[in-house]
């Protein structure tokens, strides 16, 4: 991998974007015998937790600048580790290693940027949020976390546009309900659920996790909606970077928003996906803006009505009784963690 690959690969997973075809494939042992190195060389990380598809991946793309900062998105062995925690708990002892241990090592190596000056950060796909008290407890005075979120009726619109999106639904339900430690979660047949309840589950899944994460930390943590970062990208991005301490000067941070990153989709084949079904033509440089992205959303709203006010009204039925901790109106803008 050259730095460039990181910068192209959206996922890294089996859609990597190496520079070669060449693979090496190392068994976790030689890794372990260079644990005490790996740790000692580890720098602080800085972590974009996301909702799923909420904007994050424009987010991380927008803070992957050489010598300043370089980013990890979605790397598979944490997600991997998330779920072996739970799945296979014999299987990771029997390597004779702890689980805590393992992302310890992962999080070290991913600590590791091309320039000595640049910051690493990771953003893991929407299975780690559950980690987010473990990430932090391996760097519990240097942690900084960000968790970029969606509301959920725009959520609705993103994962129900397509038979691709609801695929993914089904397969993120069954892994949400596996990871929950709300009792609420854990008691609903989830067998009954149709695509827009199961969409509704995930979301509100995504937001008890990170709720209970903020039980646990002390101003290292925040919040931010993704249509706040839309309406103040400058702003936002500037309250990023001082909570994150990356050096960007409002030159930088300037050219970014006024970049090709503001004017285009960051998934382009994503979106060629949904946007046929509704009427509306998709090409893989498909300008972007945030009122295109409310025409597209209005437009996959009005198409799928029926089934997103049966995810809302049964989001809303659930948590009749915790209304107030879910309002999610805390932001990052205003130095608030979310409650």
């Amino acid at each position: 991998m050259e730095r460039s690959n990181y910068g192209t690969s959206l996922h890294l997973d089996h859609r990597i974007k190496p520079s070669s075809h060449r693979k090496q494939t190392l068994t976790v042992e030689p890794l372990i015998q260079l644990e005490p190195e790996v740790l000692a060389a580890a720098k602080p990380v800085k972590y974009l937790f996301n909702s799923a598809f909420c904007g994050s991946t424009l987010l991380a793309n927008c803070l992957d600048q050489p010598g300043y900062c370089l980013s990890y998105k979605e790397p598979l062995a944490l997600s991997q580790l998330c779920l072996a925690k739970l799945d296979w708990p014999d299987e990771v002892s029997t390597l004779g290693i702890s689980w805590q241990r393992l992302l310890s090592l992962t999080r070290s190596l991913l600590s590791k940027t091309f320039d000595p000056a640049e910051s690493a950060l990771v953003k893991p796909s929407y299975l780690c949020t559950t980690a987010i008290a473990d990430l932090r407890a391996i760097d519990p005075f240097e942690f900084r976390g960000l968790f970029l979120y969606s509301d959920l009726q725009s959520f609705l619109c993103s994962t129900l546009k397509s038979s691709g999106r609801r695929h993914w639904v089904r397969g993120a339900l069954k892994n949400v309900r596996k990871l929950a430690n709300n009792q609420i979660l854990r008691d609903v047949d989830t067998e009954s659920l149709s695509d827009a309840t199961a969409a509704a589950y995930v979301w509100v899944g995504q937001m008890s996790a990170y709720l209970d994460a903020c039980q646990q930390t002390e101003g290292d943590l925040r919040s931010l909606s993704f249509d706040t970062f839309l309406k103040q990208p400058e702003q936002a991005l500037d309250a990023i970077v001082k909570f994150f301490s990356l050096n960007f000067s409002p030159q930088d941070i300037e050219q970014i928003v006024n970049s090709q990153l503001f004017s285009t989709y960051s998934k382009p084949t994503a979106l060629q996906s949904g946007l046929s079904k509704i009427g509306i033509s998709s090409t893989a440089q498909r300008p972007f803006s945030k009122q295109e992205r409310k025409r597209v959303l209005a437009a996959i709203g009005e198409r799928y009505s029926s089934e997103i006010e049966a995810g809302l009204t049964w989001a809303d039925k659930l948590l009749e009784s915790q209304k107030k901790a879910y309002s999610l109106t805390c932001e990052l803008l205003n130095s608030a963690i979310l409650k």
